[in-house]
């Protein structure tokens, strides 16, 4: 068979082809167009995927939740512990610890189930393995109906501690025992029976002002005891009377100790010592002084083993081995 005949004969092959199966071919092709594209589509989205920068890690990524809220629950009697309430929080990716915004926490008391404490802030974090707290700026709380009233500038506790932390200056007020204690920082314990200022403490209670580089004050129903230590200084406003000292202690029947350079500033007198005791007598505050003690009145010093001191009268008397 020659060449001519052969490509005569192809062609003669095709269109034989083409007038019997033209039809179903043409039908064929957009069916053949739409497997290719949707194989070039899938393609081109597995490279995409594959070029895009993902993190290798998801597990490292943060979650922000609005509208936060957390409780804590005994795990025996299934009594709510605490509530917390929040604008926002975002969470790592373990769920352990949290940054919060403007938080609400409510802590319930475990024998009448109210709350027994209130707090908040503009910001907080929560460690929630080791249930701990840290909060700043604004910080509010509020005890008991209002007994004790706190505000601080960051404050931190937990569940298992028994004390707030205080600190960027504070203050707590309560009304019903009358007394206003501030400080740079703080610890209080959570029945707000103890309190402890330190930094440029000072403590305010009818017309007496105490300041002390450190304060521990001790309360019960009906008394307080106070301890003021490192350059005390008690204001009796009233009577324009400054007693200052090393350390001066207040017991619950409103006697008074003090030692360490020890003087008590007036306007007539002052006296000076090493040691202190002012006792209620007949409702009279009388302060003895001892420890080389002496006063200065119109320029004068006068020595003495011991000097009292009225506070009522403001009258002095000598005792002992008298000299100039």
């Amino acid at each position: 068979m020659t060449q001519e005949k052969i490509q005569l004969t192809t062609k003669e092959i095709i269109k034989t082809f083409q007038s019997k199966h033209g039809t179903k071919v043409a039908m064929l092709v957009p069916f053949i167009l739409f497997i290719l594209f949707f194989g070039y589509s899938a393609v081109s989205a597995l490279l995409t995927v594959n070029s895009s920068k993902l993190p290798k890690d998801f597990e490292k990524i943060d979650l922000e939740i609005k509208n936060y809220k957390l409780e804590q629950l005994d795990q025996k009697s299934k009594q709510r512990l605490w509530k917390l309430n929040a604008k926002s929080a975002k969470l790592d990716p373990k769920y352990n610890n949290a940054e919060i915004l403007e938080p609400v926490i409510e802590y319930y008391d475990k024998d009448s189930g109210k709350v027994k404490f209130l707090l908040s802030s503009d910001t907080a974090s929560l460690d929630k393995q080791a249930q701990a707290f840290k909060l700043f700026k604004n910080v509010q709380l509020h005890f008991n109906n209002n007994q004790y009233y706190l505000e601080s500038g960051n404050l931190e506790f937990s569940e298992q501690s028994q004390v707030f932390t205080t600190s960027n200056n504070w203050s707590l007020e309560s009304l019903g025992k009358g007394l206003m204690i501030r400080g740079s920082s703080g610890v209080i314990n959570k029945d707000f029976k103890t309190l402890i200022s330190e930094g440029s403490a000072s403590l305010t209670k009818a017309e007496y002002l105490l300041e002390a580089d450190k304060i521990a004050v001790n309360l019960t129903e009906n008394s307080q005891t106070v301890d003021a230590v490192g350059h005390s200084k008690l204001n009796i406003r009233n009577k324009n009377i400054t007693l200052r000292a090393g350390q001066i202690h207040l017991d619950p029947k409103g006697n008074l100790k003090a030692n360490g350079a020890i003087n008590i500033l007036t306007e007539k007198v002052s006296c000076f010592a090493n040691n202190l005791l002012v006792r209620k007598i007949n409702n009279i505050q009388i302060a003895t002084l001892t420890g080389n003690p002496y006063i200065v009145r119109n320029g004068d010093k006068i020595f003495a083993d011991e000097i009292d001191y009225n506070f009522d009268t403001e009258e002095v008397t000598i005792k002992g081995n008298v000299h100039s």
